[in-house]
């Protein structure tokens, strides 16, 4: 009967320390999976992180793409502005130079005109001269 007695303790301390030692591995697995399970959630975190960085930077991207569009939006119209104001001063440039041109045309058949009066009446006296002393020379 002892013998039946310590086989049943020993059967049970047999099985206690199988439970001991299920509960250890259990307790082993459970700790390996939550690490896990730590990781995978560190794992999200950082890829949200990422996304976000990744989602700013691309609305980034589309505000300085909308603020350089502004811009040159903006210096085309000041260009098309120059360019209208140098068509204008160029027309104002070409008007001023085409009177200049015409004043100077004018002063220049004037100029022609009193010279020509000039010649003629010189020439109209030489005649006149030339009368008075062709009687005079015809009369000696």
């Amino acid at each position: 009967m002892e013998e039946k007695r310590e086989k049943i303790q020993f059967g049970r301390l047999l099985k206690a320390q199988a439970l001991a030692a299920l509960r250890r591995r259990s307790k082993q697995i459970q700790d390996e999976l939550e690490l896990d399970l730590k990781i995978l959630k560190s794992l999200a975190a950082k890829e949200a992180e990422v996304q976000d960085i990744v989602t700013a930077r691309r609305e980034k991207a589309k505000a300085d793409a909308r603020w350089m569009k502004q811009v040159v939006e903006e210096q085309l119209q000041l260009e098309r502005a120059r360019e209208a104001e140098l068509e204008t001063l160029y027309r104002e440039e070409a008007a001023r130079q085409w009177q200049k041109r015409e004043n100077q045309w004018q002063r220049e058949a004037e100029a022609r005109e009193r010279l020509m009066r000039e010649v003629l009446e010189g020439r109209g006296e030489q005649l006149t001269r030339k009368k008075k002393k062709v009687p005079t020379a015809t009369l000696r």
